[in-house]
């Protein structure tokens, strides 16, 4: 039953956190859960909330005075900061216990305290978005489904890429306790201030942190850890029977609705629960936000009065058995056990038995029993706590029908063979029709005569459970014995030819004994010993014996095994290589035929035996050497005695080492007589020649097929003769730098001719002084230790003489004017020039110069460069530089002006920027920068001075206010010269503000407002002043019509829009937060029973405002009085019913308020009308009198939905038999019962298309005996 927390009648717990905490050494034990949500409030700014709930009885540690988020940005999981968010009001809330006076045994030690923390920060703008987390430790040590070490974590998603977003909020606190066993239906719906769709379920909350690092604040608070570490976040480890979908245990159950958000849970088990609740915000499809809620339920002894009428089921013989929730089955015993399915004691029981034959069918005790006056269907009901506030009324159903015998019987089998399960039960009706069994775990059959099969042996239990056409259920356990079977083996010793050969049984079985040994050793001969011994006196590649054991109760195995028989060995080997030389090594390899030999043994050169199908040796020299192998098999060992001929290697010899000069060669010859010759140069000539570029040089000599080599080291001498020098100095001596190298060896000697008719030998870095000027070609020769030479020949051009110039533009300038000298110089080779003026030696090509002095002044140039020296003088005359000055740079505000004056008589002239030649000029900050040159002898000199004149542009893009809403305004003024160093405001309510550029003013005056701003510059104190009057949007005032109240199931109401205010407003429609609607009207047909919620949420340009409008959708009563149609003979009576129970009742036959009438067939239609509280629900059936009987000619049983079963369409008979023949006279199928209709199978397998023979016989109504007989077409 529903326990509605909510009503007063069917007690709902006002739900507020639950949860028992102990405490733990060394930290904290006090979270009891929490969630975090967010709030936008526009301009990039957005409100956290994060609540936290501790237990107050047992918590050792208060709620922390201030809590630290972690701020991460989505792009990368970078930490983007941190922010420390103070307890609200200075500490927490206490929350209050559910005060309801049904439930009993309340827990005494259960007080939590809510605390909340609030802040507003401000993000940057990012299209990635954010996450903000919070962890925190530890849980409660007596938590049952998870591991208590692991503390908690709560996260929020600000999405980047929408427009600003505000999270959902849960609507009620979740629930302080629960009662064992009894049902709760719990509201954990959210509200999304957006309109985002929203998806409930049930989650598994994130892991926090643990004892080591309890919480996250600054080191100088004592922490460990500063910030969170990135996500993602492991959830929780669940125990052993527990999960995230089973948090309760796997006895509990717990769901919630997607849609609503509605929580119904029954909890089995007492203790304390870790539950997440996860709610999804959805917005055009894309989930933009996941909060989870992160709670404990604690399931007390509690209990809350309830009806749970149940028929006693105790598996006695004539004990009832359970159909459903509300429906039971009394068919094999005569008398009817009842008693409240609840634990608890009511004050009172009142039962209504429902035997409308009977006066007095009721009791007053809790667990009355009761016997019918006949057989039916009779609804029970149930009152406890009559006339009591906490009163509870329900309903079951109980099928009466005595005499169901449920039975089978079956034939005991070995583990792995079929056992026949056979179907015995009877029924006073004959009406089973309907079998299932339980064969083993997980292994069921709908068959009446089903067969299983057991792998193991031992006994099982099989329970048949069978139903009648009336609804009758019954059930038969028996327990199976399956006989164990023996694993049949043996162990067979080798087979030899013409011996003895041993097998030995070993088989097994896991219980009992083997009694019976069958032996087939697969020549025709066959034994029953246990254990046996077998002469086979012909010879076979093999035999295969046969091996077959049986139990003391007759399971039997066999085993077959296919077992080789030995031959005598014969022996032979092969040699690798091909040439048998000395000092190689040789395999040899084992290439012995039959016998089935075990081992291989070789003795070679009479050495140390070697065991194996392969040996290797290598022999010093060539001769003769003795080789033995033997072999070795079951049967016994063979030898086999043989020599090797093993050839001398041949001897060849190339001498000593061989040095060969440059461009020149060699020859070298292996002497001797061998069959061939291969050199490492490709070439197969007794003789080659060398050319000193391939080292080393080997040889390889053939003889009788084995090789000789040997190798010699040649070595290549190369002379590179060179010298440096690359240029000549006319009658200066040059001294060369002979830079010549050999690869090998020394150089001795060097011989030179300089080019000039001259020469000198054996000087390696000879000293020669050349005259006339001219270029000259050097030739030099290199000679080595052993006679190898080479020459090298170089042409080298002598360097010019110099002659030295330089120039400048004038020769008289003016004081403090920069001088260029240009070098005119001609000759010479990597010149360096140094200019020396004054006192400065300048080292560059061309120089400039700035002379401060004034009168004549000797510039000098000396150039030097590797073969000579040379300079030149000339003077320069510098004349002095008159003076001006204007003074220090000016800042002019509005309508200001500056005067610059010079004194005309120490110039030759004067000469403004503006062109003028006054003395005293105005500047208003038109021109800037304001400059003057004067002049004297013609030398020039230049001040200027900056006149910034600032100019103000000053506006802010508002063009409407919102009354009663933040106003953000967007400053958008600037200055030509400067910045702004500040702002003052006056909003035109009477209020001002300084200092800020883009204030938040809220107007709590209704009207237009003229908006002063003024402005002041950092540069010379100016401002500006800017008004601006802006008109203002009223605020939303929200009415519907209807406003929604109580709504029966399926009504379809029209909502009309009749709210006010705003501008440019546009309005949403939903319900329970899905099915958008926009305008002013919205339709919506109600088929969610329960709390339903109406919102309109109203879009301007000043903001959202919505409006929520709560209502309870109340489920139409049920009502079904059967078929559409009742077919019924004359005189004929039938009871129908609406078969539940409601407010009121109106037959059109005039009978109110009772829940059954009878028919006689004169009245047609029959129609009623049920109400429960103001609900409106209808049904009506057709009556008919006609005796006829119908029965068809043809049915498809293909499993379309139509024509697919075959019976009698007249039901006014009073009984009758139904039964089908093929064509060979077999009976297919019988009945006798209108809800039993033929498929067109015969033992489970469909009948092929054919006519079939039907016959119906049985009595009418009016006592009239009938006999019909036809033809049946199956069609496909």
């Amino acid at each position: 039953m529903i326990f509605d927390y909510f009503c007063s009648m069917k007690s709902k717990l006002i739900l507020g956190l639950l949860l028992l905490i102990l405490t733990k050494a060394g930290f904290s034990t006090h979270l009891v859960g929490g969630e975090m949500s967010y709030r936008c409030l526009g301009n990039n700014q957005y409100e956290i909330t994060l609540t936290i709930f501790r237990d107050d009885y047992y918590g050792q540690a208060p709620l922390d005075p201030s809590s630290r988020i972690t701020i991460f940005n989505n792009s990368n999981n970078n930490v983007v900061r941190t922010e420390d968010i103070n307890l609200s009001g200075g500490g927490g809330t206490i929350l209050p216990l559910n005060a309801n006076p049904c439930i009993t045994n309340r827990p005494r030690d259960v007080r939590i305290e809510k605390g909340t923390y609030v802040k507003v920060i401000t993000l940057a703008p990012n299209a990635a978005g954010y996450k903000v987390v919070f962890q925190r430790c530890c849980r409660n040590n007596a938590v049952a489904n998870i591991n208590t070490d692991e503390g908690s974590t709560y996260v929020v998603n600000i999405p980047g890429t929408t427009p600003c977003n505000s999270s959902a909020v849960f609507n009620n606190q979740p629930p302080l306790f629960l009662c064992v066993n009894s049902k709760l239906e719990f509201d954990m719906s959210a509200t999304d201030p957006d309109g985002d769709q929203l998806v409930y379920s049930i989650c598994a909350p994130l892991q926090g942190l643990d004892a080591i690092s309890p919480r996250i604040c600054a080191f100088s608070q004592g922490c460990n850890i500063e910030q969170a570490p990135p996500p993602p976040y492991d959830s929780v480890y669940y125990r052993d029977d527990f999960s995230s979908q089973k948090p309760l245990g796997l006895s509990s159950s717990i769901s919630i609705n997607p849609t609503t958000g509605l929580l119904t849970t029954v909890p089995r088990t007492q203790g304390l629960f870790v539950v997440g609740i996860q709610v999804q915000e959805i917005r055009n499809g894309v989930v933009i936000n996941t909060s989870i809620r992160d709670f404990q339920f604690n399931v007390t002894n509690c209990s809350i009065s309830s009806s749970v009428p149940v028929v006693v089921t105790d598996n006695t013989p004539n004990s009832a058995l359970q159909v459903n929730d509300t429906t039971f089955s009394n068919c094999q015993g005569n008398v009817v056990r009842f008693d409240n399915g609840v634990s608890q004691t009511a004050l009172s029981y009142f039962w209504d038995f429902g035997d409308p034959a009977v006066a007095n069918d009721t009791s007053n005790i809790r667990n009355p029993t009761y016997t019918y006056s006949d057989t039916g269907t009779y609804y029970v009901t149930l009152i406890i706590n009559r006339g009591n506030p906490c009163s509870d009324t329900s309903r079951i159903k109980v099928i009466y029908y005595p005499g169901l015998n449920t039975n089978f019987g079956y034939t005991p089998r070995c583990q792995n063979e079929l056992i026949q399960l056979t179907d015995s039960s009877t029924s006073v009706y004959n009406d089973v029709n309907k079998w299932q069994w339980i064969l083993s775990a997980g292994d069921t059959s709908l068959l009446q005569n089903p067969t299983t099969l057991f792998t193991s042996s031992g006994t099982y239990s099989v329970t048949l459970t069978a139903t009648t056409a009336r609804g009758c259920i019954g059930k038969a356990t028996k327990t199976i014995t399956v006989h164990p079977k023996p694993k049949a083996g043996f162990n067979a010793s080798y087979l030899c030819y013409k011996h003895n050969a041993t097998l030995t049984d070993a088989s097994a079985i896991s219980s009992g004994t083997i009694t019976r040994y069958h032996w087939d050793f697969g020549d025709g001969v066959s034994d029953t010993l246990k254990n046996t011994i077998h002469n086979y006196n012909e010879f076979a590649d093999s035999f295969s014996v046969r091996h077959i054991v049986t139990s003391s109760t007759g399971c039997r195995d066999t085993i077959i095994k296919k077992i080789k028989m030995d031959d005598t060995v014969k022996i032979s080997y092969s040699t690798n290589p091909a040439n048998l030389c000395e000092k190689l090594p040789v395999t040899f390899t084992n290439t012995s035929a039959g016998g089935n030999p075990t081992a291989f043994q070789w003795i070679i050169n009479n050495g140390t035996p070697v065991n194996g199908n392969t040996a290797s040796s290598t022999f010093p020299a060539g001769g003769i050497f003795p080789v033995k192998l033997i072999s070795t098999n079951r049967c016994g060992n063979d030898t086999l005695n043989s020599t090797i001929k093993i050839n001398a290697n041949p001897v060849v010899s190339l001498g000593s080492d061989v040095t060969v000069c440059n461009k020149s060669t060699k020859m070298i010859t292996a002497a001797g007589a061998f069959d061939s010759v291969r050199w490492n140069t490709n070439e197969s000539t007794p003789s080659i020649v060398l050319d000193g570029s391939k080292t080393p040089i080997s040889i390889t000599v053939y003889k009788d097929g084995c090789a000789g080599k040997d190798t010699v080291l040649v070595k290549k001498q190369i002379i590179t003769p060179n010298f440096s020098n690359n240029y000549l100095c006319l009658n200066k001596p040059v001294t060369f730098n002979n830079t010549s190298t050999v690869n090998t060896g020394i150089l001795s000697q060097f011989d030179w001719k300089y080019g000039d008719g001259n020469s000198d030998n054996n000087i390696q870095q000879p000293t020669h002084t050349y005259t006339p000027f001219g270029n000259y070609t050097i030739q030099m020769i290199a000679t080595s230790d052993i006679g190898c030479r080479d020459t090298v020949v170089k042409t080298i051009a002598m360097d010019t003489v110099l002659n030295v110039n330089f120039k400048t533009a004038e020769l008289i300038t003016c004081q403090r004017k920069s001088v260029d000298f240009l070098d005119l110089t001609t000759g010479g080779v990597n010149n360096q020039n140094t200019w020396r003026i004054e006192n400065s030696n300048l080292v560059t090509k061309n120089a400039s110069y700035t002379f401060l002095g004034t009168g004549t002044y000797p510039i000098k140039l000396v150039v030097t460069n590797r073969c000579y020296a040379d300079s030149i003088t000339k003077n320069i005359q510098i004349r002095p530089r008159p003076n001006v000055y204007l003074g220090r740079d000016t800042v002019l505000c509005k309508n200001q002006t500056a005067s610059f004056t010079v004194n005309p008589a120490g110039y030759d002239s004067i000469r403004w920027v503006n062109g003028s030649v006054a003395p005293t000029q105005i500047a208003d900050g038109s021109i800037n920068p304001f400059k003057v040159r004067v002049y004297i002898d013609g030398c020039v000199a230049e001040d200027t001075v900056n006149v910034n004149a600032p100019k103000f542009n000053l506006s802010f893009t508002n063009d409407f206010l919102c009354y009663n809403k933040a106003v953000n305004f967007n400053n958008t003024s600037t200055v030509s010269y400067g910045g702004i160093a500040n702002y003052s405001w006056n909003f035109g309510d009477g209020q001002t503000l300084n200092g800020v550029k883009n204030p938040v003013h809220t107007f709590d005056a209704f009207g237009p407002k003229t908006i002063q701003l003024i402005a002041t510059g950092s540069a010379g104190n100016c401002s500006d002043t800017f008004r601006k009057t802006i008109s203002m949007d009223d605020s939303i005032r929200f009415a519907v019509n209807p406003v929604p109240a109580e709504v029966c199931y399926g009504k379809a109401v029209q909502y009309t829009n009749q709210s006010t205010g705003g501008v440019n407003t546009t309005y949403v429609w939903s319900l329970n937060n899905a099915d958008a609607q926009t305008g002013n009207t919205a339709t919506y047909t109600h088929t969610t029973v329960g709390n339903n919620v109406i919102k309109l949420l109203a879009s301007h340009r000043c903001g959202s405002d919505s409006a929520r409008y709560n209502f309870v959708l109340l489920p139409l009563p049920k009502v079904n009085l059967g078929n559409d149609s009742i077919i019924m003979c004359p005189g004929e009576l039938k009871t129908i019913g609406i078969r539940q129970p409601a407010d009121s009742i109106f037959w059109n036959t005039g009978e109110r308020d009772i829940d059954t009438i009878t028919v006689d067939g004169f009245t047609s239609p029959i129609k009623v009308e049920v109400y429960n509280k103001g609900c409106l629900a209808k049904d009506s059936v057709f009556v008919s009198t006609n005796c006829d009987i119908f029965i068809p000619t043809a049915f498809s049983p293909n499993n379309d939905g139509f024509n697919d079963l075959f019976n009698m369409l007249n039901r006014s008979v009073k009984s009758y038999t139904l039964k089908i023949f093929n064509r060979w006279g077999e009976l297919v199928f019988e009945t006798n019962d209108f809800n039993n209709s033929w498929n067109g199978t015969w033992n489970g397998t469909p009948c092929p298309v054919d006519n079939y023979t039907y016959i119906a016989s049985g009595t009418r109504y009016n006592n009239e005996t009938f006999y019909l007989k036809g033809v049946l077409t199956l069609l496909r």
